[in-house]
């Protein structure tokens, strides 16, 4: 499991901010804590739409996120069109697809609509704080 600092240290200008969209209430609070439980700061979407204005508001206050983890099946916007929409803008954060669709394809799914990479539900806790600190190192890398 990833130390705290991994977690913590999402930039080199402080914690990690991370927006989790999810439309169901209990996945966004398990999510949320495992996050906040290693440093994290993190904000919460319902969909799609809520999840495009808390990340434009963001960067209008110079906090942009440094991590989305978003679900895949929502209403009003869907995880692969918030995925595609940010790449489109040229939001180059990383993506966590987190969905119930553990299909085959699922992850190529994902992947060929913008999310960086793909964790099916149920979300184990060490699964999702690896990834997170994985995406996080590769992003400041770049």
């Amino acid at each position: 499991m990833p130390s705290n600092k991994t977690i913590r240290s999402g930039t080199p200008r402080g914690p990690a901010r991370v927006l989790v969209v999810d439309d169901g209430p209990d996945d966004q609070h398990l999510l949320a804590l495992f996050l906040r439980a290693q440093g994290a700061i993190v904000d919460v979407a319902d969909h799609g739409l809520h999840a495009l204005d808390r990340i434009g508001d963001a960067r209008n206050e110079g906090r942009p996120y440094t991590l989305i983890v978003s679900d895949m099946d929502m209403p009003e916007m869907d995880g692969y069109t918030l995925a595609r929409t940010l790449r489109n803008r040229g939001l180059h954060v990383p993506i966590l697809a987190v969905t119930a669709n553990a299909g085959d394809g699922e992850s190529e799914r994902c992947i060929e609509a913008g999310c960086t990479a793909y964790l099916a539900k149920p979300i184990e806790k060490s699964a999702l704080l690896n990834a997170c600190a994985t995406l996080m190192r590769s992003a400041a890398a770049a």
